[in-house]
């Protein structure tokens, strides 16, 4: 089947006419522009939601070896057997603490019979038990029990009334009290007082409830809620963990950019769309990120700094952040650190040319390849168009070979990037085509 030029832009025409249009270049969005269809509403994702599970229970089984240690986590407050256990892997980045005052614990504190509370996932195995690993582990210790603890992060802090009393020498006191909403699993609102007990873990002394604040980290111990959304609780004990500094770039997230939009009503903020795969690090193949004034944008080959105008559609770009993400599909997390490499072929199609269509003066071709997908992102099918700058090689040789050199039934590996139509196959333009065998 020949096409001319005429050919191509006669079918173009009719593929945007039906809704399937041919995405723009690489080049259309090289960086930010205020363009309103751009816009999207920022939807309190500023305060992302701490994302997994928490369970109780008494630790039994427990391995160890030079590269992994688990333990099985029984539920002790069921019947059932095997619905509430749960296999657990402890790793370097696995927050063992001591219910008691906070303070950081080994991993030999973790021995059968122990009880302790769990944080892990999001990601569980469909497995019978399941297992998981642990983000944090509370050991009950002291008079503290570990059914009482409720970790999560203040994400507000309001002063809520002041009442003052006289006594019978006059003296003023005043009496504070404040409401912080902490962000578990339940968002929960804690009546904070003087009366509260609140312990710095760091240093093991009792501060004041002023060092509440928001970002702060805390375990808050609590058995009784009300009914109310959020519910209220009244802590007898607060404990402020550790900032986390050391861990605050510990989750990362590698892929190409896909999509860059302006936050509503900010000048200063993007949201990025970040495609790559998914790993036991990352459970989300597609992750959104929040670039902001504070996020440190840097070139991988120089080390250098960049602007925000380096932020582009199909940039390989490694993302640092907190581990914090939104609750939302995809999630949505707040960019610590990117790191921007060089363009990388993350989309690709190995198989058997299917089809070759030529133009007239022969300068551009099209191939159709059915096969399997490389990475995450590939297709299985798809029709390549293929010019001057598409680099051709031989899988042996290594050496650059011609569009012509690509015959029917032909095994290659064809890479591409992220623009392609909306289209069954859909249709992109290939980057680099590897000649496996004629």
């Amino acid at each position: 089947m020949n096409f001319t030029k005429k050919t191509i832009a006669i079918l173009t025409l009719g593929v945007f006419i039906t809704g399937n249009s041919i995405l723009a270049s690489a080049n259309t969005m090289s960086g930010p522009k205020n363009d309103t269809n751009l816009k999207i509403q920022a939807i309190s994702q500023k305060n992302p939601q701490m994302n997994f599970n928490s369970t109780e229970g008494i630790v039994s089984d427990v391995k160890s070896s030079e590269s992994r240690f688990q333990f099985t986590f029984k539920n002790d407050k069921s019947n059932n057997e095997i619905n509430d256990k749960i296999i657990l892997n402890v790793n370097n980045d696995t927050e063992i603490i001591s219910s008691n005052d906070g303070k950081k614990l080994n991993i030999s504190d973790i021995k059968d019979g122990v009880k302790v509370k769990a944080y892990y996932g999001p990601a569980v195995t469909a497995s019978i038990p399941p297992m998981s690993t642990a983000n944090m582990i509370i050991v009950e210790q002291g008079e503290d029990k570990c059914g009482s603890c409720n970790y999560g992060i203040i994400t507000d802090v309001s002063l809520m009334k002041e009442n003052k009393e006289t006594t019978k020498d006059k003296t003023d006191k005043g009496r504070k009290e404040i409401m912080a909403l902490m962000n578990n699993q339940i968002d929960t609102n804690l009546m904070i007082s003087e009366k509260t007990k609140i312990v710095d873990s760091e240093t093991g002394k009792v501060v004041s409830y002023k060092d509440i604040k928001k970002g702060v980290r805390v375990i808050a111990y609590y058995n009784i809620t009300t009914m109310s959304m959020p519910p209220i609780a009244t802590p007898q004990k607060i404990v402020i963990l550790s900032n986390k500094q050391d861990k605050e770039l510990s989750a990362t997230a590698t892929g190409l950019i896909s999509d860059i939009n302006i936050l509503e009503g900010s000048k200063n903020e993007l949201m990025i769309s970040v495609k790559g795969e998914k790993s036991k690090d990352n459970i989300y193949g597609d992750i959104n990120f929040i670039i902001n004034s504070k996020t440190e944008i840097i070139s991988d080959k120089s080390g250098n700094k960049l602007t925000i105008e380096a932020i582009k559609n199909d940039a390989n770009v490694k993302v640092y952040y907190d581990g914090m993400l939104s609750k939302s599909l995809p999630p949505i997390g707040v960019a610590k650190k990117i790191v921007i490499s060089e363009t990388k072929y993350e989309m690709g199609t190995i198989g058997t040319v299917d089809n070759i269509y030529t133009s007239e003066d022969k300068k551009e071709s099209r191939i159709e390849i059915k096969g399997e997908r490389i990475g995450e992102s590939g297709f299985d099918n798809i029709i390549l168009n293929i010019s001057e700058k598409t680099k051709i090689v031989d899988f042996k040789t290594g050496v650059e070979l011609k569009a012509i050199d690509i015959k029917k039934d032909s095994k290659v590996a064809a890479y591409y990037g992220g623009i392609l139509t909306r289209s069954l196959p859909p249709i992109g333009f290939a980057e680099k085509i590897v000649l496996i065998k004629q």
